[in-house]
């Protein structure tokens, strides 16, 4: 598989598709690329929308950024994949409609797998492996319901350390730190091949918000800036300091409906109780408590839960060196 040729792209938009085989009797699914390629070839920051595919924030923070991001203003090479999983997209789905499965659980893929392997192999190996940083733009999806956050690498490694300070960079209020040995995920496979890689999340239950667009376009300049690739940007008092947290999820004992005690962004105490699941009688069947002290970093926002499934995100705290 040839990856993008940088140094041989004249300044100016360009545009690929990548082809992925989906199957006997199903058309190749097309991942649209668009390469904005500045004054020079680097660095080259990737933008990725749509690796699940009822995450629209951040879809349409891509799409706006191809269309509306000037070339020839970069020093450096812009690339922009708005709906890295066309299936899921068409579905309106998190997982790709083909073969059922979560695009960011089988990264870095492979080249002889299944639908979802082969398509994160391809974006892995023409883009995604070739880059100088990768900034993510995910939401809640469908039912869930999240505050705005930035995922790094925690790792003691180089690419650990260029992931947080990208981080740190980009604007959000909250850190998430991530583990490094986690499978299957794009954020740390690719730093397994070298890559730094920032996720963001913001928005959420299926739904598109034209601020969470303008959130999203505002962290990506200010990462662009962070990498010389624009002017530094002025940034508010109120933004120039972050929280490094850990994602602790609470999930359901029972299904039933879920009846929340505690809102968003909410601090809560190890023992508080979060919700209470009833049944069809109105009878509770399960209590569930904060594991940790911590704030409220998600909820599931469709009152139906079943056994298993996420039914809060708590930020806990991380304490890290200077």
């Amino acid at each position: 598989m040839t990856p993008i040729d940088l140094e041989r792209l004249k300044t100016g938009r360009h545009r690929i598709v990548l082809r992925v085989d989906a199957g006997p009797a199903q058309p190749p699914i097309e991942v649209p690329v668009h390469i904005l390629r500045g004054r020079k070839p680097r660095p080259c920051l990737a933008v990725v929308g749509g690796v699940h595919g009822d995450e629209y924030d951040g879809i349409r923070a891509a799409q706006r950024l191809a269309a509306e991001q000037m070339p020839d203003a970069l020093d450096g090479t812009l690339i922009v994949i708005p709906v890295a999983n066309p299936s899921s997209f068409a579905a309106g789905q998190r997982p790709t409609a083909i073969d059922n499965v979560d695009l960011n659980r089988v990264f870095p893929g492979k080249v002889d797998g299944g639908v979802s392997e082969r398509l994160a192999h391809t974006l892995t190996e023409a883009v995604l492996r070739h880059m100088d940083l990768i900034f993510t733009l995910h939401g809640g999806g469908a039912v869930t319901r999240l505050a705005w956050y930035l995922e790094f690498l925690d790792a003691d490694t180089d690419t650990g350390r260029r992931s947080h300070a990208a981080a740190a960079a980009a604007g959000f209020a909250n850190l998430i730190a991530f583990a490094p040995e986690t499978e299957g995920y794009l954020l740390p496979a690719l730093g397994r091949l070298g890559v730094p890689v920032i996720e963001g999340e913001v928005g959420g239950r299926g739904e598109l918000h034209l601020g969470n667009v303008d959130y999203y376009l505002e962290r990506i300049a200010d990462v662009m800036a962070y990498l010389g690739m624009v002017p530094k940007r002025v940034r508010a008092a109120a933004m120039s300091f972050s929280k490094v947290w850990q994602n602790s999820d609470v999930m359901a004992a029972a299904a039933g409906v879920l009846q929340r005690d505690v809102e968003l962004h909410q601090a809560v105490s190890k023992g508080q109780r979060l919700a209470v699941i009833v049944d069809v009688e109105g009878r509770e069947l399960a209590e569930l408590v904060a594991p940790f002290d911590g704030v409220v970093g998600g909820y599931r926002g469709h009152s139906w839960i079943q056994t298993g499934q996420m039914a809060f995100r708590l930020f806990v705290p991380v304490a890290r060196g200077s």
